[in-house]
């Protein structure tokens, strides 16, 4: 299930499943992987670490800010609601 959302979320922002876990920071591939965080927390319920390990991240801190940055996002912006759901 992990696999297929990462896959989804690749698609859907055309990047390939190895850029999420490198540490890329062009804003592209960063926007995409804080949404595949915030998928694999909020919708698939996996827990921080977990995630962390599946994107090769040093600790669950960041996986924390990104998930908390996609939901600040939902709040106040209609087109990222329209991306997420």
């Amino acid at each position: 299930q992990i696999e297929q959302v990462l896959q989804t979320v690749c698609l859907y922002y055309q990047i390939k499943p190895l850029h999420l876990r490198q540490p890329n920071r062009t804003e592209r591939v960063a926007h995409a992987r804080h949404i595949l965080m915030y998928v694999l927390r909020v919708k698939l319920g996996l827990g921080l670490a977990e995630i962390a390990r599946f994107l090769k991240r040093k600790d669950h801190t960041t996986i924390l800010h990104g998930v908390q940055k996609i939901q600040e996002s939902l709040l106040h912006n209609t087109e990222m609601r329209k991306e997420v759901v």
